[in-house]
C-alpha cells in the first residue's frame, strides 16, 4: 500500500514511526507548505518524493491512502482534494476548528464514498469494548477523566501556540478525553467548562499565552453526569491518564497508560484486564484494514464521531468565554 502524508510536523513523524514496522506499506509522498520541513521528513520516510503543493502531489503519485496531518483550521482544505480523488484519510484530531469546516468534511466525505479515519486513538483501545460490555447497555451515571501530563508537540509548534488556530490545550488535549466519554456514555446534552493558565505549563517566563488547566462538566443525554479535569504540566512524570466509569452496580477505573487497563468492580465480580494492543497502532492498523477491504465499519472512529466531539468542544469553549452552560446540539 502507497500512503502518502499532507502535513510533515511532530505527529506526522509520530505515524512514520508506526508504518515503518509495517511490511506491506510505503510513503510514497511527503507534502508540507514549508519545502524544508517536507524533504526532513519524505528522507525520514526512507526516501519519499516531497511536495509543497497537495493538488501537485495528488496529480503526481499513485497513493493508496492520505494521512491528513496539518493543523486542524486545515484540515477541510487538505481532506477535500484528497476526497475528491476518491482516496481514504486518516485525519488527525479535532476533526476542525470549525463547526462549518467539521460539517463540510462529513459532507464531502459522505460524497465521496471512501473510508476515512479520524485520529482519536482511546476509541481503538480493545479494553473498551470490555467497559461497555460490563455496563451491558446501562448509561453511567457518572464518568471522570484525569489528564495531567505534558502537551505532545510541547512548545515547538507556532499553530500550537496559538489558540485561535489550535483551540488549545482544550481541543488538542481535553477532546481525547471528550471523544472517550463519549465512545463510553453517548451524546451530549449540555456543558460548563472553566479554565486558566499561567499556573502549570505556562508559568514559566516567555511561555505562550495559553490556558494550562481546563475542567469540562457534561450531561450526556441519557441522564449521567461526564466530568474532565486536564492539566498541562511537564512536571508530571510519569503522566497520567485515566477514565473512572460508573454505573448502579459497576465501579471501574480505565488506566489509559500503553495498551491500557481496567481494574474495579462489576455486578459484584472483581474486574482485573490488560490491554494487548497500543491505541495509537491500533488505530491506525484498523484503517489500513478498512482501506484494504474492511469498509468504513472497521475504523474505530469516523468523521461523524468526531463531528459530535468537535461540536462538545466548541461548547465548552463557548462556555469558557461566558460562564454559562451551554446547551450541545449534535453531540
Amino acid at each position: 500500500m502507497r500512503v502518502g502524508f499532507i502535513g510533515a510536523g511532530a505527529i506526522a513523524r509520530s505515524h512514520l514511526g508506526i508504518l515503518a514496522d509495517l511490511p506491506d506499506v510505503s510513503v510514497a509522498a511527503v507534502c508540507d507548505l514549508s519545502s524544508a520541513v517536507a524533504g526532513e521528513t519524505a528522507a525520514a520516510a526512507g526516501g519519499a518524493a516531497a511536495y509543497a503543493d497537495v493538488g501537485e502531489m495528488l496529480a503526481a503519485e499513485r497513493l493508496d491512502a492520505v494521512f491528513v496531518c496539518t493543523p486542524p483550521g486545515a484540515h477541510l482544505a487538505a481532506a477535500k482534494p484528497v476526497f475528491e480523488r476518491g482516496l481514504p484519510v486518516y485525519l488527525e484530531k479535532p476533526l476542525a476548528r470549525t463547526a462549518a469546516d467539521g460539517e463540510a468534511i462529513v459532507d464531502a466525505w459522505r460524497e465521496s464514498g471512501v473510508v476515512c479515519a479520524v485520529g482519536y486513538q482511546w476509541r481503538s483501545l480493545d479494553v473498551l469494548d470490555r467497559v461497555r460490555a460490563e455496563l451491558g447497555g446501562d448509561p453511567p451515571g457518572l464518568v471522570v477523566s484525569r489528564g495531567i501530563g505534558p502537551a505532545q508537540r510541547g512548545r515547538t509548534s507556532s499553530w500550537f501556540e496559538d489558540a485561535r488556530a489550535s483551540g488549545g490545550v482544550l481541543f488538542e488535549l481535553a477532546s481525547h478525553d471528550v471523544d472517550l466519554q463519549r465512545a463510553v456514555a453517548g451524546p451530549v446534552a449540555e456543558v460548563q467548562a472553566s479554565a486558566a493558565g499561567g499556573l502549570l505549563a505556562t508559568a514559566a517566563a516567555g511561555a505562550p499565552d495559553l490556558d494550562d488547566t481546563v475542567a469540562v462538566v457534561m450531561r450526556f443525554a441519557g441522564g449521567g453526569i461526564g466530568i474532565v479535569a486536564l492539566g498541562w504540566t511537564d512536571a508530571q512524570d510519569p503522566p497520567v491518564y485515566s477514565l473512572d466509569v460508573m454505573a448502579a452496580d459497576v465501579a471501574l477505573r480505565l488506566d489509559l497508560a500503553g495498551a491500557g487497563s481496567i481494574h474495579g468492580r462489576s455486578r459484584g465480580t472483581d474486574v482485573d484486564v490488560a490491554g494487548a494492543a497500543n491505541p495509537r497502532r491500533a488505530s491506525i492498523a484498523r484503517f489500513l484494514a478498512a482501506v484494504s477491504g474492511g469498509g468504513q465499519s472497521a475504523v474505530a472512529c469516523s468523521p461523524q464521531d468526531a463531528l459530535g466531539t468537535l461540536h462538545v468542544a466548541l461548547a465548552a469553549e463557548r462556555s469558557v468565554a461566558t460562564g454559562e452552560r451551554i446547551a450541545v446540539t449534535g453531540g
